[in-house]
Parts: structure tokens; C-alpha cells; sequence
């Protein structure tokens, strides 16, 4: 019988050893590996009080502290597994080397003050604070995240790196002058209807009154009378006042003047010799103008952005960098007859820097048809290399004695011109070209180019830049109209294919007399210039 309960007892301490060494869950020695919180250790009786007969059921020792309540069964002594768990969902709980529970925190949480966190929870009532486990798993870290500063008055909430909650205030503006906006800061923006003065979308009413929150249109109705006999005045919803440019005949209240036309929406009227005489003086600072001729392209050196807006170019087909020069296609009619004007001396333009002392400071362009004194005739100056003497026509001038075409708000800035605003006009009579009864005139002319002074810096060298502007279709028209056949006859084309040619390649871009309608076509014009001495006027 004792070498069967023997038989009994290795085959169990067999089996035991079998499974500790396969799973490796249990040691029965101090040091040996964690026991699960689950195991059950059933090494035997380390005082032999299971061998005794009677001894099922009673205390034992297994020498496991990992086990607990031990006693006898079956003649071994077997211990239940001590409870390790800390009821924590962010530690793996185990029993250790003499008998100690091991809490080990997992990753990607945080444990704080005996509470769990996921990594990415906020503390309590603090949003800017928030476990963040590879920075620190035993305390919040500061979050650069959205908060809520429990103010509606606030947006764009966000944390700093001071851990403060921070944010901007709110423009509380509903667009709507017949509002007062106001902000609450439980439930935000607030409009309160008001009563008073208001401007509704249409322009053209006047005597506009807030009522229920909108704005009412008046029974006035806005005046547009500009006392201009060159436009024709009138009002358009959701423009204001319209001032459409007309050529009619007018009165520039001189009477020794004729005929006065309407020009670029001024009435502007030739001298004649019952008008007074003009004799002026002019400054130091003169050019005269050597080449003039419509770029051939809607590109640098060929024009300027006439309209303002970098993103557009003219014409579509041969244009960059926001260039406009829709009136290109008329340099193969025009420049020939252009070219042989200058170098006539039937156009002649000298270019006055009038009140120039210094870079940055404003002064005034003017430009003057002009004629060679005697002195440079006789002296055989050169008209377009040398540095010739001029003097100023009466016909550049008004009958009160000012320039017909001045460029205002003229600069240069480290040897760059910049001339003329949206309303400067500058006129070029046909007559000029050997043609009569027309002008071609180009409105809100601007003027972009570089001037070199002499090493004196007292007088210019030259000038080279461009004319843009925008140039009204039937002015190009009649222009063409008044010039003699002759001049596209080494074209090979008639005057009547000329103008056919040009009512369809010409694109009408601009709108220069604010009607709402385009009418015009943006234009640049070439020029260069040689240094020149203004002297005075012509008789």
C-alpha cells in the first residue's frame, strides 16, 4: 500500500514538473518567475502533514507565497492563487518573487494619481492638460489643442503653450446698417433694428431710411449734372452716375477759339491769331520725342496695364504679364504713317519735366507740339540725335496760356517714370499726319518708362518708356478716315479694307467713360526721347 500512494505521488510531482516546464507558470522556489493572478500551485507539503491519514481538508504549507488558503487534498497540499488585481484597465497585474504584486502599466496610458487615462484624455475641466503617455505616463502634459472658454463672445479657442486657454474676440457685423450689433457672452452676436439715415443698393435714389430692420429707398432721386457739355450725364442702378463721353461740338468759353470739339469729354478749342500771344518760359528739364509708334504686342516694352489687373493681358493671342494692348493690330496701319510724321517734323512732340527738383518729389509732364528756332535750322541740329533748341506752338497751349495735355502726379524713383491718372486725356490731331477734321486721343493716359540724366544731373539725355490708355473705337475710325489713301497703299489695301480689317481684328477691352459698356480698346504706344532746350514759344 506505501509503494502505491509513492507511485501515486510521483506520477502527480511528474506531471507537475511536465507542465511547469511547458508553460512556465509556476516555480515553487523564491525568485522563480511571476505566477498568473489565476494559477494554482499544488507542489506538495513542505511540512508533510498531507501524508498523515485524516489529513484531507486541513491547513498546509506549499511553499508558494503566490498561493494562499493551502491545504491538503488528495494527500498533496494545494494553495488557491493570491488575488493581485487592482481593478485598474491600464496596468497587468501578477504575483512576483516573494509573493509581491507587480502592477505593470501599459502602454499608451497614463496613470495619475491612482486613476487610468487613455492616452489623449483630457483632465477634468482642463482641456489644455491631457495625458500624452511618451511625454509623461504619471501626469498630464500641456496640449496645444481646441478648448472652450465658455465664452460665446470668443472664437478660434485655442491652447497656448503656457496651458491657458486663448482665443479672439468676435466681430460681431451683420452687414446691415439698419442694425446695431452688439455681443452677449451666453448667447453671441445680437442685432438690434435701429431707425436713420441708410444708402440702399441703388445709388441713385437718395433720401434712404432704415425701416423694420432694412434699408428703404428715398423718393429723391440723385443728381448727375456734371455742367459738362462734352458728356452725356445720367444715373444707372448699381453704377450711380454715368458720364458718357460724346463728340459734339461745344464752347470752351474762349472766344478766340475754333472750332472747339468735344475731345476725351473736354471741350478743347484751337487758337487762333485773335487770341492773345503766349509767351512763356520753361525749365531746364526737356525731351524731344524721337520715336512714337503702337507696340506691336501686349507685352513688356509694347504697353502698359492699362487695366489694373496683372491676372489679365490684351490681345489674348500675343500678350504677358498682365499687358494690355488690345489696339496692337493697328500698328500695321498706323505706325507708317506715324513714323514718317516724326521724322517730318509733322510730329513733333517735346516732352517738359515742369517743377522737377529731385527723385520722389511730384511734378508736372507736359507735352507740347513744338517747333525748331532758327539758331538750330541754321546750325543743321540734328532733330532726332541732337540736343536741339524749340520753341513751344500756340496751338499746345490753351487760351489762357496752359498746356492742352499734362501727365499730373508725375514721379521718378531711381531713374523710373511713372506719369498720368485715370483721368489725364492726351490728344493727337490728324492734321499732324498730313489729314484733317479728326483726333485721336487716348483717355486715363498714363506713362511708364526711364529717364537718363546727363552726369551734370541738370538736364536729360534721353527718355525711353510707353503711352498706355484706353482709346475709343470711333476715334480709331474717323483717325483712319482722315488719313489719305496714300499711306496704305504700300500695304496694298484700300482705306475701306483698312477699316474692315480693323472693325474685325480690333477687341473692345475698356470701358472709359463709365457707362457700363466697353467702347474702347487699351493702347501702347512706343517712345524715346533725346535731350532738348525749351527756349519759349513760337510767335
Amino acid at each position: 500500500m506505501e509503494a502505491a500512494v509513492r507511485s501515486v505521488k510521483f506520477s502527480i510531482f511528474f506531471w507537475h514538473m511536465v507542465i511547469c516546464a511547458v508553460f512556465s507558470g509556476c516555480s515553487d522556489a523564491p525568485g522563480g518567475p511571476a505566477k498568473p493572478i489565476n494559477s494554482v500551485d499544488a507542489s506538495g507539503d513542505s511540512a508533510g502533514n498531507c501524508q498523515a491519514a485524516n489529513s484531507q481538508g486541513k491547513a498546509c504549507d506549499d511553499g508558494d507565497p503566490c498561493t494562499v488558503a493551502d491545504n491538503c487534498s488528495a494527500g498533496i497540499c494545494v494553495g488557491g492563487a493570491k488575488n493581485c488585481n487592482d481593478d485598474r484597465e491600464c496596468t497587468v497585474d501578477s504575483c512576483g518573487t516573494g509573493g509581491t504584486c507587480i502592477h505593470a502599466q501599459m502602454a499608451n496610458w497614463c496613470l495619475i494619481a491612482g486613476s487610468c487615462f487613455a492616452d489623449g484624455q483630457a483632465k477634468m475641466s482642463d482641456p489644455c492638460r491631457r495625458c500624452q503617455a511618451l511625454k509623461n505616463g504619471v501626469d498630464f502634459s500641456i496640449a496645444a489643442t481646441a478648448c472652450d472658454d465658455s465664452n460665446a463672445c470668443t472664437g478660434n479657442d485655442t491652447c497656448d503653450l503656457a496651458g491657458a486657454c486663448t482665443s479672439t474676440v468676435l466681430v460681431c457685423d451683420d452687414k446691415n446698417q439698419c442694425t446695431k450689433d452688439s455681443c452677449d457672452a451666453k448667447v453671441g452676436c445680437k442685432a438690434a433694428m435701429i431707425t436713420g439715415v441708410c444708402a440702399d443698393a441703388d445709388p441713385c435714389s437718395t433720401g434712404d431710411s432704415c425701416a423694420n430692420g432694412a434699408c428703404q429707398p428715398g423718393s429723391g432721386k440723385l443728381g448727375c449734372d456734371d455742367n459738362n457739355t462734352c458728356t452725356l450725364d445720367s444715373c444707372k442702378g448699381g453704377s450711380g452716375c454715368i458720364h458718357q463721353i460724346t463728340q459734339t461740338a461745344c464752347s470752351d468759353g474762349e472766344g478766340c477759339t475754333q472750332p472747339d470739339a468735344c475731345t476725351g469729354g473736354q471741350c478743347v478749342g484751337i487758337k487762333t491769331s485773335s487770341c492773345p500771344v503766349c509767351d512763356l518760359l520753361f525749365g531746364s528739364y526737356a525731351a524731344k520725342l524721337t520715336q512714337f509708334q503702337i507696340g506691336n504686342a501686349g507685352k513688356i516694352g509694347q504697353g502698359i496695364d492699362v487695366d489694373g489687373d496683372p491676372k489679365t493681358c490684351a490681345p489674348a493671342s500675343n500678350c504677358a504679364d498682365g499687358i494690355d494692348n488690345s489696339a496692337s493690330v493697328l500698328a500695321a496701319f498706323l505706325n507708317t504713317p506715324l513714323i514718317k510724321g516724326v521724322n517730318d517734323g509733322n510730329l513733333t512732340f517735346v516732352a517738359e519735366l515742369a517743377g522737377y527738383v529731385g527723385e520722389n518729389i511730384p511734378f508736372t509732364l507736359n507735352l507740347y507740339y513744338a517747333v525748331m528756332t532758327q539758331e538750330s535750322a541754321t546750325a543743321s541740329c540734328k532733330q532726332n540725335s541732337d540736343v536741339c533748341k524749340w520753341l513751344v506752338g500756340q496751338s499746345a497751349l490753351t487760351a489762357q496760356c496752359k498746356p492742352k495735355f499734362s501727365f499730373g502726379d508725375a514721379t521718378i524713383k531711381d531713374g523710373k517714370l511713372h506719369a498720368g491718372t485715370k483721368d489725364t486725356l492726351f490728344a493727337m490731331d490728324a492734321d499732324l499726319l498730313g489729314a484733317k477734321n479728326a483726333t485721336l486721343y487716348v483717355k486715363g493716359a498714363r506713362i511708364i518708362g526711364a529717364v537718363d540724366f546727363e552726369a551734370d544731373k541738370k538736364t536729360i539725355k534721353g527718355i525711353q518708356g510707353v503711352l498706355g490708355g484706353g482709346v475709343p473705337q470711333t476715334a480709331i475710325i474717323d483717325m483712319i478716315n482722315a488719313i489719305d489713301a496714300s499711306m496704305f497703299s504700300g500695304l496694298g489695301l484700300t482705306k475701306a479694307q483698312v477699316l474692315d480689317l480693323i472693325k474685325q481684328l480690333l477687341v473692345i477691352d475698356l470701358d472709359v467713360d463709365g457707362d457700363g459698356t466697353k467702347e474702347s480698346a487699351s493702347i501702347g504706344i512706343r517712345f524715346s526721347a533725346v535731350g532738348a532746350i525749351l527756349i519759349g514759344t513760337a510767335k
